[in-house]
């Protein structure tokens, strides 16, 4: 029997998988995610690169678990217009974005 780890609390069996994948089939974003905010409480949290799929995430978060974790990796080179999108949203549905970057300056980084 194979067992995939998908957190530090939670492993399933392929089989668990296949049977969440066939539940899950055809449902909504909104019925995924109350799944995952009800298995995994806080320790669920939203990576998004601000795109057209992670705002329409966001946006069906926010009404399931407005303060769930959503988090974000900033390199420094995020366009004006992303860190503007980043205050409409907060203003929006009142959520709070965790900003992860790296310590190292861009010319660390390039070196």
């Amino acid at each position: 029997m194979t067992t995939t780890a998908l957190s530090v609390s939670y492993e399933a069996t392929e089989e668990e998988l296949k049977s969440l994948s066939n539940e899950f089939e055809g449902a909504t974003p909104e019925t995924v995610l109350r799944w995952a905010v009800a298995e995994f409480g806080d320790d669920m949290a939203l990576a998004t690169g601000f795109g057209v799929e992670g705002c329409v995430l966001i946006d069906a978060l926010a009404r399931v678990k407005r303060d769930a974790r959503i988090f974000y990796l900033d390199t420094d080179l995020l366009f004006p217009e992303t860190y503007a999108l980043i205050e409409r949203l907060r203003a929006r549905y009142g959520v709070r974005f965790e900003r992860r970057a790296t310590p190292l300056s861009l010319a660390a980084q390039a070196a």
